[in-house]
C-alpha cells in the first residue's frame, strides 16, 4: 500500500499502536504494511477483539466477514480508510 496522504499514515500509525497495546507487544516491535496477522501471533479471538476496538476507535462499522480479506496490517489500514471515506 502506498500512503496517499497524512490521514492514511495517521491511520496506519494508530492501528500499529493499538495492535502493540492490545497484544502487549514492545514499542520496539516493527509493524509495517506487510506485517501479517501471523507475524504478530494473533489468534482468531485477538482479531475479533481488535476489529471491535477499531470500530470504537474510528467510529465505524466493519461489515461482518470483512476480516476474511485481511492478511496484512496494510490490508487493515486500507479497509479502515475505505470505511472512513464511505
Amino acid at each position: 500500500m502506498m500512503y496517499k496522504g497524512v490521514n492514511s499514515m495517521k491511520t496506519f500509525d494508530k492501528i500499529s499502536a493499538l495492535i502493540k497495546e492490545q497484544l502487549g507487544l514492545s514499542e520496539d516491535f516493527q509493524i509495517t504494511e506487510n506485517t501479517t496477522i501471523q507475524d504478530i501471533d494473533a489468534d482468531s479471538l485477538d482479531v475479533a477483539e481488535f476489529f471491535m476496538t477499531l470500530e470504537d476507535t474510528f467510529d465505524i462499522e466493519i461489515p461482518e466477514g470483512a476480516e476474511a480479506g485481511v492478511n496484512t496490517i496494510g490490508d487493515v489500514a486500507e479497509l479502515i480508510e475505505s470505511l472512513i471515506l464511505s
